[in-house]
């Protein structure tokens, strides 16, 4: 017979019940709906509102239209040190059809380290069956792989913030117009690449400056005009010690564009670093902004000098002009050094030509405790494309074929 606990429990009415489980370890709450068959169903009928238990893999990679992998690295203590490291991996694979009608019904989240998301049309069927089984990736990466993507902006926007990653990187033929302010999650985002997939190279569609524009007034719109008490900056964990990386390998940049984002971007005090890179730049604009740095220097921190904010011996700018290009012996590196080895002719400068920017402003640990940094802005802009190649992880599915998948043997 049940304890007098027991039974006290189940004439708990459904509401008490809810509020109770709410508040409960996501483990405890699978075990309670094993206990009997009232509690399995009320269980399952609310899940969507329950917190869940969450399932660690290392990557996931969810490729509509062919296989769902999950991979993780077995954490055992087996003295086998020298056992290879695709031994130690674990494998399992689904259908899509298994995928969305059972494996996406079992009560827990995952939160993969990686997650790889592939499909012709991102839609609102692809969007709902992820949101359904995926937690949040605050300290994850999410790629994002499209050829079309049929959610509107308010939507992507939402399903950006439902999984709130560490670092997003998208790819794939989509209209690179989508992305705009109410797109790209705020809160979480220290990482973004909007790069091409390998098969994309000659149908790409080229990033804007104007979306540029849009990604980095997201970047900026983190801080609240605050200049006038610096106290009030955002409290986050180790948030002088972080750094928010933008990596853009094609884009279509002029020089009022470049001028107005940068321009932003400087115009309010905060304790980030923020470091962007953007590849295929006509070396006409790179000529013409290094030649005209004086209209830089007179923003930003140049109206925080006749604030009082700062002084001009905090303020720090660099320029930098180089290339690595290939010539008949092997590779060189001409360094650009002032204005005397500057090219005349931008058809003169090396295809490989890029140029470095960076501002910084610090002030005393006396007058601003415990972060020092008021600025500090990196961009580079390159001539060619980056030749930093994003390993989308459908490269390391490709490389782990060999992989021993996951036995199950009946008891």
């Amino acid at each position: 017979m049940p304890s007098r606990n027991m039974v006290n429990v189940l004439c708990l009415p459904n509401e008490l019940l809810m509020q109770i489980l709410n508040h409960s370890n996501p483990r405890d709450v699978r075990s309670f709906g094993k206990t009997c068959r009232r509690f399995r169903s009320f269980i399952l009928s609310n899940k969507s509102k329950l917190p869940k238990p969450e399932l660690k893999w290392d990557i996931a990679q969810l490729i509509f239209g062919r296989r769902i992998t999950l991979l993780r690295c077995r954490r055992s203590a087996s003295t086998r040190a020298r056992k290879r490291a695709h031994e130690k991996m674990e494998k399992w694979e689904f259908t899509e059809k298994q995928f969305s009608t059972e494996f996406t019904n079992y009560f827990f989240v995952m939160v993969p380290e990686q997650l790889y998301i592939k499909c012709k049309d991102f839609d609102h069927n692809k969007e709902a069956l992820i949101k359904k089984c995926v937690g949040p990736l605050r300290s994850s990466v999410l790629a994002l792989e499209m050829n079309i993507c049929s959610l509107s902006e308010s939507a992507l926007g939402d399903f950006f913030k439902h999984l709130s990653p560490f670092a997003l990187h998208l790819a794939g033929r989509f209209d690179r117009s989508i992305i705009c302010d109410q797109v790209l999650p705020l809160s979480s985002l220290y990482g973004l690449f909007i790069g091409l997939n390998h098969t994309d190279m000659d149908i790409r569609t080229r990033v804007s400056g104007l979306t540029v524009r849009k990604i980095v007034n997201n970047w900026y719109n983190r801080y609240p005009d605050i200049r006038k008490d610096l106290q009030n900056l955002p409290s986050i964990p180790n948030y002088d010690l972080r750094t928010f990386r933008i990596e853009i390998p094609d884009c279509d940049l002029d020089y009022n564009e470049l001028f107005a984002f940068l321009k932003e971007i400087i115009r309010v005090p905060h304790c980030t670093r923020e470091f962007i890179i953007i590849g295929n730049v006509s070396k006409t604009l790179i000529h013409y902004i290094y030649s005209n740095l004086s209209d830089l220097y007179m923003v930003g921190p140049a109206e925080w000098v006749e604030e009082g904010i700062c002084s001009v011996e905090d303020v720090e700018w660099s320029s930098t002009l180089s290339c690595c290009c290939d010539n008949d012996h092997g590779f060189a590196n001409h360094n650009y050094v002032m204005d005397q080895d500057l090219a005349r002719d931008p058809a003169e400068m090396c295809e490989t030509v890029q140029l470095d920017l960076s501002i910084s402003v610090l002030k005393s640990e006396e007058e601003l405790l415990p972060r020092r940094s008021l600025l500090d802005f990196w961009l580079r802009l390159k001539s060619d494309k980056i030749n930093q190649v994003k390993r989308l992880p459908e490269a390391v599915l490709v490389a782990t074929t060999a992989l021993r998948k996951r036995r199950r043997t009946k008891p």
